[in-house]
């Protein structure tokens, strides 16, 4: 992040300096809001589903590698 902020004058003088702003302002909401989701999620339901989804992908890869 420090070399990025260096470099912010390269950066964003260059074509997609402008897309490169839009692009990181963008993701920041996405990231935002998805984490927002998530915890609404762990709060509603835990993390059983986790667990038992990780159990069966367990079970079914050790099938294919017993194979």
């Amino acid at each position: 992040m420090y070399s990025a902020y260096k470099s912010r004058k390269e950066l964003m003088d260059g074509p997609g300096g402008l897309a490169l702003a839009i692009g990181l302002v963008v993701s920041f909401f996405v990231a935002w809001a998805v984490v927002a989701l998530f915890l609404r999620y762990l709060t509603r339901r835990g993390l059983e589903p986790f667990g038992v989804y990780r159990i069966l992908l367990g079970i079914a890869v050790l099938l294919l590698v017993a194979r």
